[in-house]
């Protein structure tokens, strides 16, 4: 399969053939993964999904560049789509640690909450040389509060920087974020919501995002001021 290139396409067949041509694999983070392989990865599902969903105009046209990460032209729109993980500094540790010394551990993810300081390696070699699940897991609602919390503070995050001077703003702006939380099942019909009383506030503020996006599990959601959507994402590269 092809590497990422520019996307130029007139229809929904001509997108789907070059974006089907696209290798999209991912690497582990121990061999030789970088942002270029996550970002190929979020943005070519995204626009299947869109593709396939009629949330795309044509022609269309996609560009790699830097802040933002993607420029796509759809039909009379303008659009920046910055591409993020989400992801706790010390899953994407101790996966790594795992990679190197443990590649079949059953890491407890439990154990990796969402904003807690960094652990030191050691602490991350002994969860790593642990198979059983020890973890405090989670109870009631959790999961979903802890899930919502984190993609808001993702997009705070990287709302500072879409805020500096050299970002390119465009006369619409995505944030594209990737769940790699790996948190219990979520009950997907509220989960939502919760996240959507936390970006209440976020919409009246000015140089925002005007819609996040988040690619969790098998669906892409988008919340705006005005309305959220779910989507079943189109994987058209299922051995990917």
């Amino acid at each position: 399969m092809a590497k990422m290139t520019d996307i130029n396409a007139c229809s929904y067949t001509e997108l789907i053939s070059a974006l089907s041509a696209i290798d999209i694999s991912v690497p582990a983070r121990t061999e030789g993964r970088t942002s270029a392989h996550t970002e190929r990865w979020s943005i070519c599902r995204l626009l299947a999904t869109f593709a396939s969903h009629k949330q795309l105009q044509y022609p269309m046209q996609l560009r790699h560049r830097d802040k933002p990460d993607f420029r796509l032209i759809s039909g009379q729109n303008e659009i920046g789509v910055e591409v993020t993980e989400a992801i706790p500094q010390n899953l994407a540790a101790a996966d790594a640690l795992a990679e190197k010394e443990k590649p079949d551990a059953s890491l407890d993810v439990s154990k990796f909450k969402w904003g807690e300081k960094n652990k030191p390696a050691r602490e991350l070699r002994k969860i790593v040389a642990k198979d059983e699940l020890t973890g405090p897991g989670w109870v009631d609602d959790e999961p979903e509060r802890e899930w919502s919390q984190a993609i808001f503070d993702k997009c705070r995050q990287k709302t500072e920087k879409f805020r500096a001077p050299d970002f390119d703003k465009f006369n619409h702006n995505w944030l594209l974020i990737y769940d790699n939380l790996t948190p219990p099942i979520l009950e997907v019909d509220r989960t939502p919501n919760y996240l959507i009383e936390k970006l209440a506030d976020y919409w009246h503020e000015s140089v925002i995002y005007d819609s996040v996006l988040i690619e969790t599990g098998t669906k892409i959601i988008r919340i705006n001021n005005n309305s959220n959507q779910r989507w079943n994402i189109n994987n058209i590269w299922i051995s990917a």
